[in-house]
């Protein structure tokens, strides 16, 4: 089984190529990217990330229990972030 890290993914990731380009933007102009990209892709994504979680958890819990709490952990984010 392969480990993952937040320090080994954050060392392994690439700058990102407009790093000063995010930095010269308007707040607002910042605002209206995060909000009209990334929310919307967790509006459609999420969703779809917990049914597969809720499936596989239904389907392989019973040999699986750390399944459980990975469930569990999605949907909390997601109840966390629906708000926001």
């Amino acid at each position: 089984m392969v480990q993952i890290t937040t320090s080994t993914t954050l060392s392994e990731a690439a700058p990102a190529k407009d790093a000063e380009a995010w930095a010269g933007l308007k707040l607002l102009d910042l605002v209206d990217h995060v909000e009209s990209v990334h929310h919307r892709y967790l509006a459609t994504e999420l969703p779809r990330a917990l049914a597969l979680i809720d499936a596989i958890t239904d389907e392989h819990s019973q040999r699986h229990p750390e399944l459980l709490h990975v469930q569990r952990l999605m949907h909390e984010i997601q109840a966390d972030l629906r708000p926001h």
